[in-house]
């Protein structure tokens, strides 16, 4: 994952969820619908910071839709 950049003024104005999105867009993209050896070495690429944003938009995304996808995730993982 390379770092995101964007104008200071952009990044003053972005919500926190807007911010966050910003910074994982790209490495999220490449992976959707992507084998799990795919995205397993994606995130393995990434630093321990990186990781954490990433895993956490990952489940913040599919548990905000339902109450028994964020159980299936917390079984899951």
């Amino acid at each position: 994952m390379t770092l995101v950049t964007m104008k200071q003024t952009d990044f003053d104005t972005l919500s926190d969820e807007r911010l966050g999105w910003a910074c994982v867009e790209r490495t999220l993209a490449g992976i959707r619908g992507k084998d799990a050896a795919v995205k397993a070495q994606a995130i393995t690429s990434l630093n321990q910071s990186q990781q954490a944003l990433c895993m956490f938009r990952v489940f913040y995304d599919h548990a905000k839709d339902s109450a028994s996808m964020y159980y299936s995730w917390i079984a899951y993982h």
